[in-house]
């Protein structure tokens, strides 16, 4: 469990609601008052009553009930110990996760052209938000009986997502794509985001490259396995690529 050093920044929002677009702040209730904090790192973090106080929130006029943490312009899920003004032992816990690519997304023309989606090309810093409504928010978690009589039969295996990120250093040109070149054989860019551009691993010519991706208790039962991956091909000539796992080629 993470403890959260909490540094907050007041956001009190005075500008009109936009109607006729859509501008990514439909999210904010302008009568509330939101205080934004950084997130680097993914993990569950704990909000103190005690860190609460010394930012300035009114913890005693505020339900338990009533806190909402925000992302991306959406409400995040969050436990409360209690659904009344919070007391000195009590806390807010919430599963956060730092900034990935997605909103760079829309700094392309096309949001396929984006070549990591899965690593911003500024920051890693998540921005959050934590307020506090005059209602009980419907996204707080609940506490349940641990009730283990009479449990299903267990599953022979369940399915594991591992990821390998390249391009996380984001410090040097060898491995940042430039993307589409403005004109065919020439070193010109256009000045907006092009096709591929973002961070990648290094390039790579006439060889090959190993990576281990960690896939922790295989399931030796059978079944099918997915590889999902994204090449970027640089120059006007032919490319010649092949994929192999464990020596089998794969594509």
């Amino acid at each position: 469990m993470k403890r959260l050093l909490l540094i907050i920044t007041l956001i009190t929002a005075f500008f009109p609601r936009a109607h006729s677009q859509v501008y990514g702040n439909e999210w904010i209730n302008y009568n509330q008052t939101y205080f934004k904090f950084s997130i680097i790192n993914d993990g569950f973090y704990r909000i103190s009553y005690n860190q609460l106080l010394l930012a300035g929130i009114p913890v005693s006029g505020i339900n338990g009930s009533n806190y909402q943490i925000f992302n991306k312009g959406k409400e995040v899920p969050v436990y409360v110990t209690t659904n009344v003004p919070l007391g000195l032992n009590d806390y807010l816990e919430f599963y956060a996760v730092h900034n990935d690519g997605q909103w760079d997304s829309v700094l392309y023309a096309d949001k396929i052209w984006q070549a990591n989606d899965h690593l911003s090309m500024f920051n890693d810093t998540s921005a959050y938000y934590l307020t506090w409504s005059d209602q009980p928010s419907s996204n707080h978690f609940s506490e349940v009986i641990n009730d283990i009589s009479n449990h299903p039969a267990k599953e022979p295996y369940c399915w594991y997502a591992s990821e390998y990120v390249f391009g996380a250093a984001r410090s040097t040109a060898s491995n940042l794509s430039r993307g589409q070149e403005a004109l065919p054989g020439e070193s010109l860019f256009d000045s907006d985001f092009s096709n591929t551009e973002g961070y990648s691993d290094t390039y790579l010519n006439k060889n090959a490259k190993s990576y281990s991706v960690y896939t922790p208790y295989p399931y030796s039962g059978g079944g099918v396995s997915n590889l999902k991956t994204w090449v970027i091909g640089w120059g006007l000539t032919d490319h010649f690529l092949n994929i192999s796992v464990n020596g089998m080629v794969v594509f």
